[in-house]
């Protein structure tokens, strides 16, 4: 007895605590309601339509969902899937193919690499698994954003890849040159690296000639 009464004494709290938040036009139209679940449900009906409208409402920002460049991913992806359980409680479901697809297809061109990856597979993941993809890609950017030994390293990697010939000193590769510069006569490099001064006019007629 002391469980049922406590019981009723909850039901009774619920909902009088429901009448007490809601507004005077409000009671108007729970006042033939006898429980707190009825009252709920009657206010549910009538801020939470579930007729064409609001499915064709529902689908169509589902459709239309867009990620903006440098927004937070984590509130797309809430906004994204909160639209889809919105339309799971009206008994609209979305094939769990087309999901994934409008889920890839809401996220900006910068995502593209990334889109064309899964896109390549044999079979699209579920949305709850390439929601967690999508979660991983965008902290995996945030990471190479917030580290400021990115850049060095690769350009570091790009220096490491240079020819043995662009790795030597200049003084060093011109040693290879056997001509005589003819603007200086020495040898070791060309005229048109010579750092020598202008010469006079006369002095062009030269020509390099081999050592």
């Amino acid at each position: 007895m002391a469980v049922v009464e406590a019981w009723v004494k909850g039901a009774r709290k619920a909902k009088f605590d429901l009448i007490l938040s809601i507004s005077s036009s409000e009671l108007k139209q729970v006042k033939d309601c006898k429980t707190a679940l009825e009252i709920w449900e009657k206010l549910e009906s009538v801020y939470q339509p579930k007729g064409p409208a609001r499915k064709a409402s529902l689908l169509k920002k589902l459709t239309l969902s867009k990620m903006r460049e440098g927004e937070d991913v984590r509130d797309h992806l809430n906004q994204f899937f909160d639209t889809v359980g919105k339309l799971e409680e009206m008994e609209v479901g979305v094939n769990e193919e087309l999901l994934a697809i409008l889920l890839l297809y809401s996220l900006p061109e910068s995502y593209e690499n990334f889109r064309c990856a899964i896109e390549t597979r044999d079979t699209l993941p579920k949305s709850d698994v390439l929601k967690v993809k999508i979660l991983e890609e965008w902290e995996a950017r945030r990471g190479k954003a917030k580290d400021p030994q990115t850049g060095a390293l690769y350009a570091k990697g790009r220096r490491g890849k240079q020819s043995v010939s662009e790795r030597e000193p200049p003084e060093k590769r011109h040693k290879k040159f056997r001509f005589k510069c003819f603007r200086c006569n020495k040898y070791g490099h060309k005229a048109a690296e010579c750092r020598a001064p202008e010469p006079d006019a006369t002095m062009w007629a030269g020509e390099e000639t081999l050592l």
